[in-house]
């Protein structure tokens, strides 16, 4: 490893076991575990998950009470179980630093209530400021509480991760100084992308009844208002109005699915295909990503289908521009507009040398900016940094 092991506990607003490895939520505590560090994990317990259990046979996982609000799933911590459980597994497991993810969530506050340990916390956006869920009531909640208590959260942590320097100013307008300010980007792991292409492309092809005539445009994300699903449709039914050899298939479920469903009845040319496991073959299969998100992190869609190989066209929210350099690595459009959104999908239609040109950067720039090991390293640093440090 080539340095010391570290003692870090992840107090984080969930635990899914099927998803630890995957994600960086949860991947970047697994890949430190298997890099010799000792890592657990401190979360709010949703219905059915157990108050204790190891994933892995690597992160012991405790789990405190929370009342879940409805629809939104967001839980309420009970602080005062949090933090009897938090101290216990810090003396229990010697926990040298405290990384939490993300800021807006009941279980973060505890990062106010302990003084003598360092903090380093990752967030993906900034609710109300560049982090919106697509409905006023829950926006306006978010606002208030980014500038109340979320401030006070990030300036009790000794280093605040972004997820892309364009979230990085959002942060210092809550009043947390540049130095505190560290930007590390998501782990992927190429391996999950190793699929034979063109063996793919074909078998998921005709599986979904799709000829190799067509060109096929790819969304995959949470059927969610903040996922820009009513641009997107607005968009499919303009481009296929156009060009009738071209599908949209949209990957994801949830509340808008009926609005998606509804305009596949309409429109034959949107395949709604709900939640799948076969995303990597899917993007094998499409020739281009759409991504219209009203507000972002670091999308891991979008890292997906950069490390597929896939041109890319999304909204300038969050992080995406990280990605998505417009013009080199992709196309960006404005948040919102479904007619900006279809002429980019169009200017791809009709360019098949620039889709090649842009999807070949855009893949090149991800596996050099992206891969687990230049992440982990660099949380390594930033741990053994603050620990020297001091609380």
């Amino acid at each position: 490893m080539g340095r010391p092991s570290l003692n870090i506990c992840r107090v984080v607003h969930a635990v899914l076991p099927e998803y630890w490895k995957t994600t960086l939520r949860a991947g970047i505590g697994y890949k430190l575990a298997e890099r010799g560090h000792k890592v657990c994990a401190v979360s709010n317990r949703f219905p059915g998950q157990p108050s204790f259990e190891v994933i892995g046979g690597l992160i012991p996982v405790y789990r405190v009470r929370a009342w879940i609000l409805p629809e939104i799933r967001y839980p309420i911590t009970d602080m005062r179980e949090l933090m009897r459980v938090l101290r216990s597994v810090i003396r229990a497991h010697e926990v040298e630093v405290l990384h939490y993810h993300p800021f807006e969530y009941p279980i973060a506050w505890s990062a106010l209530l302990v003084k003598d340990i360092p903090k380093v916390i990752s967030i993906e956006g900034v609710p109300g400021l560049n982090w919106f869920y697509g409905r006023l009531p829950v926006d306006v909640a978010g606002l208030a509480y980014s500038i109340t208590l979320g401030r006070l959260v990030l300036s009790a942590c000794s280093r605040v991760v972004v997820f892309g320097s364009h979230i990085a100013r959002y942060v210092r307008a809550l009043g947390v100084p540049w130095h505190k300010i560290v930007v590390i980007g998501y782990g992927i792991d190429d391996e999950k992308f190793s699929v034979d292409k063109e063996r793919a492309r074909e078998a998921k092809r005709a599986e979904l009844g799709i000829s190799e005539d067509e060109l096929v445009v790819l969304f995959v994300g949470r059927l969610y208002p903040v996922k820009g699903i009513k641009t997107l449709l607005e968009a499919a039914d303009e481009v296929t109005s156009w060009h009738d050899y071209v599908r949209f298939l949209i990957v994801g479920d949830g509340p808008l699915w009926p609005l998606v469903a509804e305009a596949a009845r309409r429109n034959p040319r949107i395949m709604p295909l709900g939640f799948r496991e076969d995303v990597p073959e899917l993007m094998a299969a499409s020739d281009i990503f759409v991504l219209p998100s009203l507000a972002e992190g670091l999308p891991y869609s979008l890292l997906e289908a950069a490390f597929s190989g896939l041109p890319i066209v999304a909204t300038a929210v969050g992080c995406i521009p990280d990605v998505v350099i417009n013009g080199r690595t992709g196309l960006l459009v404005p948040r919102g507009s479904s007619r900006r959104l279809a002429e980019a999908i169009k200017e791809f239609i009709r360019h098949p040398e620039l889709r090649e040109e842009l999807s070949r950067n855009v893949e090149e720039h991800v596996r050099k900016k992206y891969a687990w090991q230049s992440v982990l390293e660099q949380y390594e640093r930033l741990f053994q940094e603050v620990i020297e440090e001091g609380p």
